[in-house]
């Protein structure tokens, strides 16, 4: 364990001296399942970082109602089992897990307890109207219409190309995007679907380049974009290229490089918005790091969990999913880094970004509000 975790760590167990009254009363329990093993065990890790920077923030002020909050943390990479003890005892929330795949694991039994559970995960069909489940951010029925307005006001675009994943996770994505470039009067000229797997480019970036779209949209993993970048790179495409999320993450640029040059991208969360600058000091004083999405969401998850208890006036475990469909939160409440709100199907509505990538850096063009 670094220092910087020890220290959290112990911020998070020992209550300020000046919470009296949080120190009469018995703890706000939590569990959290996240990735720490595997390949997703980075942005568990990240997820975890940002769930104590936000426990000790908000335990330093006082807690929650006079009570302190307290978390219990399960792997989610130990499979289904390890569910039922995070559900075990007096938890009132259930956050995480980061990917889709984990939450489609956890999500279930969840529900079936009827326990609020915020997740990072962001594929399309996880929420639903009265569900349990809660985003931490802004999923694809809310950004794919910002981009598919980006397309249309901002660049003038009329005839676009997609490129995206063939898995379920990446036709959803597509499918969500597709609906919503539609609707903007946007025309899809060519549809380039990619199997997983190691394999290059090369054809597809070259019916990218005949269909001669006004833009291309591209919407894979991480590995993938790197190499289609690449492949664009090499073949000189000159179809602005952009993405939401991923194309323009850190790891994506870092190993892309000058191939990433000018592309832009919707991204939920980055450092380099001014909105989130104290953020991003706060965050790095702590751990010697920048912060990721994954990072912003976990500390987005404690602050509607202490929003939503809050509302409700008490710590209902019952209760608590009722009191967070229709929560709206203000930049600056407890752990709350923008103005949001969540609806009756637990989508948030916050605002997102849109980035170009210039120097090797995701530098900001605009805000896209709520």
């Amino acid at each position: 364990m670094n220092l910087a975790r020890r220290r959290l760590t112990a911020g998070l167990l020992a209550a300020p001296l000046f919470a009296r009254r949080a120190r009469a009363l018995p703890p706000l329990v939590f569990s959290q399942m996240i990735e720490l093993s595997g390949p997703a065990a980075r942005a568990g890790d990240d997820w975890r970082n940002g769930v104590e920077m936000a426990v000790q923030e908000i335990n330093a002020a006082g807690g929650v109602l006079g009570r302190l909050l307290q978390m219990n943390t399960y792997d989610s990479s130990n499979g289904g089992g390890v569910v039922h003890r995070a559900l075990e005892g007096d938890v009132v929330a259930l956050l995480g897990p980061v990917t889709s795949e984990s939450v489609r694991v956890a999500a279930p039994l969840a529900r079936a307890a009827r326990i609020a559970h915020i997740v990072g995960a962001d594929a399309t069909d996880l929420t639903a109207p009265g569900g349990t489940l809660f985003r931490a951010a802004p999923g694809p029925a809310v950004r794919m219409p910002r981009l598919a307005g980006w397309l249309r006001t901002e660049m003038k675009a009329q005839r676009i190309s997609l490129v995206w994943s063939n898995t379920e996770f990446g036709r959803g994505i597509r499918d969500v995007l597709a609906g919503a470039l539609r609707t903007s009067g946007l025309e899809v000229v060519s549809d380039h679907a990619v199997l997983p797997g190691p394999a290059g480019f090369a054809a597809e970036v070259a019916a990218l380049a005949r269909a001669a779209p006004d833009a291309a949209v591209v919407t894979l993993p991480e590995a993938e974009c790197v190499r289609f970048l690449q492949e664009a790179r090499r073949q000189a495409l000159r179809t602005p290229l952009l993405g939401d999320t991923i194309l323009a993450s850190p790891r994506v640029l870092a190993l892309a490089g000058a191939a990433a040059e000018g592309v832009r991208c919707q991204l939920g969360f980055t450092a380099e918005a001014p909105e989130l600058a104290a953020f991003r000091s706060r965050y790095l004083d702590s751990f010697k790091q920048e912060p990721d999405a994954a990072a912003a969401k976990g500390y987005t998850a404690v602050g509607l969990l202490a929003g939503g208890v809050a509302r409700l006036g008490r710590a209902d475990r019952a209760d608590l999913p009722d009191a967070l469909r229709g929560l709206a939160l203000r930049a600056g409440a407890p752990a709350m880094l923008m103005d949001a709100s969540w609806d009756a199907a637990g989508e948030m509505d916050r605002a997102t970004f849109m980035v170009e990538v210039r120097d090797g850096r995701a530098s900001v063009l605009r805000t896209l509000r709520v």
